[in-house]
Formats: structure tokens, sequence, C-alpha cells
């Protein structure tokens, strides 16, 4: 398969086609089409579209299960911080920053 660029519909190749990547990509996946400046000039649809899928792939609860694991590391890492004295040391120098 090739590649072309859509604006120009005319069969001409994509410059990046003997590239390694795009023949690795072409290899796994095949010849596709994608038009990203129809989805980015539709936010609201877009961003529904893209929800929808990632629901579908890691479940409804996905959102809530991201938020749970990041409010962890941050706890993670607040902790660390106090434990280690680098909050302290971090304040210090942010506030020789600002006298500067």
């Amino acid at each position: 398969g090739k590649i072309v660029q859509g604006t120009t519909k005319n069969g001409r190749p994509h410059p990046n086609f003997n590239m390694p990547y795009a023949q690795e990509y072409l290899k796994k996946y095949g010849v596709r089409k994608c038009e990203a400046n129809a989805i980015v000039t539709i936010p609201n649809v877009a961003r529904e579209f893209v929800d929808n899928i990632i629901q579908d792939y890691l479940g409804e609860d996905a959102h809530d299960r991201f938020l749970a694991k990041r409010q962890k590391i941050r706890d993670e890492v607040q902790k660390f911080r106090e434990d280690t004295g680098l909050d302290e040391s971090l304040r210090k120098a942010l506030d020789l920053i600002d006298e500067a």
C-alpha cells in the first residue's frame, strides 16, 4: 500500500513513506486514511467520540480509576517530599529565587 497526502488526493506519495516507522506502521496496520482536520473542527463531538472509545476499551469507570490512581501517586510523592525534607528544601530554594 501507499500513503497519499489527503489534501491533494492526487496520489502523490507522502514524504515520509520510505521512513522505517512508516513502513513498520503499514506492515502492522495496513493503509489507513485519517482526517484529523475534520475532527478538530468539532471539539465537543470529538471529545465525546474519544471518551466513548476509551470507555468501551477501558470500562465506564476508567476515569474514576485514573483519578484514584493519580491521587494515590500524588499522596506518595507528597509523603516522600515530607519524609526526606525535600519539601522544605524546595520551599527555601523558591524563596531564594523570589528574593533575587
